[in-house]
């Protein structure tokens, strides 16, 4: 079944994403322009802890890993997430990531642009739900936005506000779009969209 038929199929009855499958667990590995021991600072661990919290409610197990060579191979389950900490202007303004779901699963956020978006006690939040994001779109191998929570195109500072408070939900489309796309990568089927950016609303 097509991509777009399961999209179809998820519209027309969500509660297809009730089935609960095993539990599955993908490599994340992280790798910053910082200094590698960046990584180990507690907003970027929270922020690791709030997207597998979200993303473990689509039966999927993160294994975060600050060493490249993990991600390096043939293994289908493992993501590269690189964290940028100085982003140029020029470079896709005004987007806080961005994922490229190929056959080198990858994902690129941008740290300096979260920093400056919201306040400090709002950060991990923001950072933990744009790896979320990203990830998922290499997890599904589509470019699909929803209409609401994690997988929302762009995000208002009412959604960031209520990410403080319990973290963003996944439709039960994106749920599906989850799984399809994980049997996708275990046969090694290439992906076949670049995913477009998450970005906060501005100020109205």
């Amino acid at each position: 079944m097509t991509k777009m038929a399961l999209l179809a199929a998820a519209l027309c009855a969500g509660s297809a994403a009730a089935r609960e499958p095993g539990q599955q667990t993908v490599t994340i590995c992280l790798q910053t322009d910082r200094n590698p021991e960046w990584l180990l600072q507690p907003i970027v661990e929270r922020a690791q802890l709030i997207a597998g919290q979200i993303i473990a409610s689509a039966g999927v197990r993160l294994d975060w890993r600050a060493n490249l060579a993990d991600c390096t191979g043939k293994s289908a389950k493992a993501i590269q997430v690189d964290l940028s900490c100085h982003t140029p202007p020029n470079v896709l303004p005004g987007a806080l990531g961005y994922a490229q779901p190929f056959q080198d699963a990858y994902a690129h956020v941008f740290c300096d642009r979260i920093h400056r978006a919201v306040r400090a006690d709002q950060e991990p939040y923001l950072l933990g739900h744009v790896l979320a994001h990203e990830i998922t779109h290499v997890l599904q191998g589509t470019n699909f936005h929803a209409v609401s929570g994690v997988m929302k195109a762009v995000w208002d500072f009412r959604d960031c506000g209520r990410m403080t408070l319990q973290p963003l939900k996944f439709t039960a489309t994106d749920i599906i779009l989850i799984r399809q796309g994980l049997e996708d990568r275990a046969e090694l089927h290439p992906a076949r969209w670049h995913a477009p950016p998450v970005e906060i609303a501005a100020v109205q």
